[in-house]
This record gives structure tokens, C-alpha cells and sequence, in this order.
């Protein structure tokens, strides 16, 4: 008569097995949800750089304003610094015709970025 061991729950290396396999699948989940909150964080600064950049050529179209070569401003928004300046060219075939470049800096925790917009207006001046 043969005598076979019935084995019941699991040995200790199954569970190890699993521990490891559990323990690697959360450290990559919080890695993910870490990378997604910091993304999150650039877009918003970002949009809030490009929404101000826009305004800011919004207001040179609308205004009949006499351009300065350089304009440089300070925006402060929830805290965040943006470093705007606004460089005006003279246009060489037409003398009512400037460009104006619309530069926003900002600092993205250690990185700096930046984001330009670039529009053509008519000046009476």
C-alpha cells in the first residue's frame, strides 16, 4: 500500500512567491500614480503659461497701443512666478505692419520652460 502525502494550504516558498509578486506590483503602481500627479502638475502649469501668453496677445490685437520694443512683466498665479516679456520687430516691406513675440518662462519645479507666441499687428503709431 502506497502512502501519499495530501498536502494542505500553501508552503512557505508559495507564499514568499506571491509576497514578492505583490510587493513589486504596488511599488509599480505608486510609481505610476507618482508619475501621473507630477504630469498632471506640468500640464496645469503649462495651460495656465499659455492661457496668460494668449491674453496677453489678445490684448496687444485689441489695444491701439504704441508697442515698446521689450515689455518685460511679472504674473503671479497661485503662487507660481511667469516671466513674460513681449518683443516688437518692425516689419522691413511694411512700416505699419510689427511682429510681436509673446514669451512666458516659468519654472516647473527644477526644470525652466517657456512657450512664445508670435502674432503680426497693424499700429497707427
Amino acid at each position: 500500500m502506497i502512502q501519499r502525502n495530501k498536502q494542505f494550504g500553501f508552503t512557505f516558498i508559495e507564499v514568499m512567491i506571491t509576497l514578492i509578486i505583490v510587493g513589486i506590483s504596488l511599488v509599480s503602481l505608486i510609481k505610476l500614480q507618482t508619475t501621473s500627479i507630477n504630469t498632471t502638475g506640468d500640464i496645469m502649469l503649462h495651460q495656465i503659461a499659455l492661457q496668460i501668453t494668449q491674453n496677453k496677445v489678445n490684448q496687444i490685437r485689441a489695444t491701439e497701443q504704441t508697442l515698446q520694443p521689450i515689455i518685460n512683466e511679472t504674473i503671479i498665479v497661485n503662487d507660481q512666478y511667469y516671466q513674460m516679456t513681449t518683443k516688437v520687430k518692425q516689419s522691413v516691406d511694411y512700416t505699419s505692419l510689427k511682429e510681436v513675440i509673446v514669451t512666458t518662462a516659468y519654472k516647473d519645479g527644477t526644470h525652466k520652460k517657456s512657450l512664445s507666441l508670435t502674432t503680426n499687428v497693424f499700429s497707427k503709431h
